[in-house]
């Protein structure tokens, strides 16, 4: 069985050491080391003591060959009716496998010890499952603010910058790649870690109060749902039909040869539940859909960042004529040069706003906390003073024009919170407003390496992406009690008709108070879509971890039900070069398939796609975060589909217009053209095994992420 820790001292069963001629009584080899076939940790002295209660038990005493290291105790029992002595030879396989096993319970144990966490704590959860005791030890790490140097500390333990995925030397070049990803698995960690804390009680807000428990999240979110697939029902709107827009109306309208405008066709009984349902908490702004606004799609990297200092330069030239000027802008990272960028957008982007604010215009700020203080290329602040001391922002922070605001809410109580929402607003209050929204960081990487998409708005609709901005800057300003940082008087002038989109913009904050809106959005378009709606998102997971009731599994599975086509795009082995992701993401490709396509009352499919990486322009990793159906609907998220959500404040848009979905379809037709489809669960069942089989280079890590499942 698997051995039980004792604690440094000799156990009072323990009595003196065993003979050799003894070894074999208890499945022991006496021609083998002890520790070949027990396996154990390097540098210790091994010794096998008898046990007085129990001829089917021992002790191995591990002393360390120094003084830094406290001597080790453990206790090996036989399983019930198994008697040792006639136990099979241990195998040359047996022998490596249990070295593999004793050097990942070293690693762990290793980094887990600076927390206190008893190494029997770590071999009963990997051993049969349990992760209760693991699961205390979290809660009270989290409780003293460790968390977050926690998982670092254990994912830099387990995969050494200075080693790759296959366990090859780093080059110079290559240390500064993984230290990148072990920040990025660090803070998957970290956040799978809290998120779990967090919706099961074990971690309170500092004013006592706690999140809801997964299965009141999902029914919530499923509940709402169903209001969008009960009122289809409720109007008679067929299930091959569009929601949003009655297609019997336009085509009699167009047979009478009368003219007509899209507002005679839509259903405002729809866009009425849909505002309802993607309304944030109470104290926010509730979102509308506007009227009369013009959206371009920027798939092209070059277009988007152009966009931004033409924006930019736009605001410039009207401060220097005097106007009154605002810029909002809100982002994960502001990147300086770490990983390197050929492009330097950081730098390009930081002095274009030094511009603007030297010409006189008001500045709001909004970086993610927990990934800029991390990155002394970025900023660095005194911990004392909380002065800026210097960084790629500081001279941002130190401009009076100004207001640099670090995204968190650690004194609520949730130091895990994040900004997650990427947006810039040029002039967001006035007539000529204008917004830029979408999933891109500033790095060149997100704008030409990897795969994504913005969107440039003008119109009321960007004046709706403002408000959503001042509902988190209010939000921040005053939980860190910073009043000067919101905005006062404020005034909204009406714009001019920009064009023929109706739009929606809304955002989502962590929280108990919660609605999870942004969730609800990104499933409801299932609900809401024509014959056929594709989703394409960078991470496909459960949303929310430990529920009973899966909702986006349930939306899937009433849309197919109905008939329509549901198209799912997300990245592949490939494209994800973190085997532990890709596994979880095939692993539930291959169960929605199953759940979905196996259904006897299902009338229409679920398609998965998984990105191909190719050389060039948009090769590697798919980052976007955008669905479509086949008629008039587009939305654009921050939201990956995977319980991260729980921590992030996160934005998103809703759009209604043909030619505004015939430029998106098109893009994700091309992306499509360039992805592998999966219709049927096994050969993903089989994908994932060959992930999982190259998972035992690193045996450390497979052991971690068993300890702290990344939410499958």
């Amino acid at each position: 069985m698997p051995p039980e820790a004792m604690d440094s001292h000799k156990p009072a069963d323990a009595s003196g050491l065993l003979q050799k001629d003894a070894f074999k009584a208890l499945g022991l080899n006496p021609d083998r080391s002890i520790r070949e076939q027990l396996g154990g940790p390097k540098n210790y002295t091994y010794h096998v003591h008898k046990s007085k209660s129990s001829n089917t038990a021992f002790y191995l005493k591990l002393e360390p060959d120094d003084n830094n290291n406290p001597t080790l105790w453990y206790k090996f029992t036989a399983k019930p009716n198994i008697d040792p002595a006639s136990a099979p030879v241990v195998t040359d396989e047996q022998i490596a496998q249990t070295e593999r096993a004793a050097e990942t319970l070293s690693q762990l144990s290793y980094a887990l010890a600076p927390y206190n966490i008893p190494p029997k704590h770590l071999q009963i959860a990997l051993a049969t499952g349990d992760r209760s005791l693991i699961g205390e030890d979290m809660a009270r790490i989290n409780k003293a603010g460790q968390l977050p140097q926690f998982s670092e500390d254990v994912i830099n333990a387990v995969m050494p910058a200075e080693k790759n995925q296959d366990g090859t030397d780093a080059t110079a070049e290559q240390i500064e790649a993984n230290k990148i990803r072990n920040e990025v698995m660090a803070d998957n960690l970290h956040a799978t870690i809290l998120s779990e804390l967090l919706l099961h009680q074990k971690a309170t807000l500092n004013d006592g109060r706690v999140y809801k428990t997964p299965d009141t999240i999902a029914n919530e979110v499923n509940d709402k749902l169903k209001q969008l697939n009960q009122l289809r029902k409720n109007l008679n709107i067929p299930s091959m039909e569009p929601m949003y827009y009655s297609i019997d109306k336009q085509m009699a309208l167009f047979s009478s040869g009368q003219p007509y405008h899209r507002n005679d066709i839509i259903r405002y009984e729809v866009l009425n539940k849909i505002q309802e349902i993607v309304t944030p908490e109470a104290g926010m702004s509730k979102p509308e859909f506007v009227w009369g606004n013009r959206v371009v799609f920027m798939a092209d990297g070059f277009k988007a960042f152009n966009q931004r200092l033409a924006d930019i330069d736009r605001l410039i030239a009207l401060a220097e004529a005097g106007e009154e000027v605002t810029y909002d802008y809100t982002i994960w990272k502001h990147y300086a040069d770490k990983p390197a960028d050929p492009y330097h957008l950081g730098v390009k982007l930081r002095d274009k706003l030094l511009q603007l604010a030297d010409a006189g215009a008001k500045c709001h700020i909004t970086v993610d906390r927990t990934v800029a203080f991390r990155d002394p290329t970025v900023i660095v602040i005194d911990p004392d003073s909380g002065a800026v001391l210097g960084g790629l922002l500081a001279p941002l922070a130190q401009h009076p024009n100004i207001s640099l605001c670090f995204f968190n809410n650690d004194e609520r109580g949730t130091p895990g919170d994040s900004n997650h929402s990427k947006s810039a607003i040029a002039n967001g209050y006035q007539k000529d407003a204008s917004a830029i929204v979408g999933g891109r960081n500033i790095h060149g990487s997100y704008f030409f390496d990897w795969l994504d998409g913005e969107f440039f708005i003008e119109g009321e609709l960007a004046q709706s992406v403002q408000r959503a901005e001042d509902d988190m800057w209010i939000q921040q300003a005053r939980l860190h009690q910073k009043p000067n940082l919101i905005r006062q008087n404020i005034h909204f002038q009406k714009p001019d008709k920009k064009g023929d989109i109706i739009g929606l913009a809304t955002h989502e904050m962590p929280g108990p108070d919660s609605t999870f809106n942004g969730l609800i959005g990104v499933l409801s378009g299932f609900e809401i879509s024509g014959f056929e709606f594709t989703l394409i998102q960078a991470y496909v997971l459960p949303p929310i971890p430990g529920a009973k009731t899966n909702p986006t599994l349930e939306v899937i599975k009433r849309a197919v039900r109905d008939g329509r086509i549901i198209n799912i795009v997300t990245n592949s082995p490939e494209t994800i070069d973190v085997p532990q992701i890709s596994s979880a993401i095939v692993k539930y490709a291959a169960h929605l398939l199953e759940q979905v396509n196996g259904m006897p009352d299902a009338s229409g499919a679920l398609r998965i796609f998984m990105k191909k990486k190719w050389d060039g322009i948009g090769g590697g990793t798919l980052h976007a975060k955008i669905a479509y159906d086949d008629k008039w609907y587009v939305s654009d998220t921050s939201n990956n589909l995977h319980a991260n959500g729980f921590l992030q404040h996160e934005s998103q848009r809703y759009y209604l217009d043909d030619e505004l979905n015939e430029s998106v379809r098109a893009w994700g037709k091309q992306l499509i053209e360039r992805c592998d489809m999966y219709t049927a669960p096994q050969p993903l069942w089989d994908m994932a095994k060959k992930i999982d089989a190259s998972n035992a280079l690193n045996p450390a890590l497979n052991a971690l992420l068993t300890l702290f499942p990344y939410q499958v």
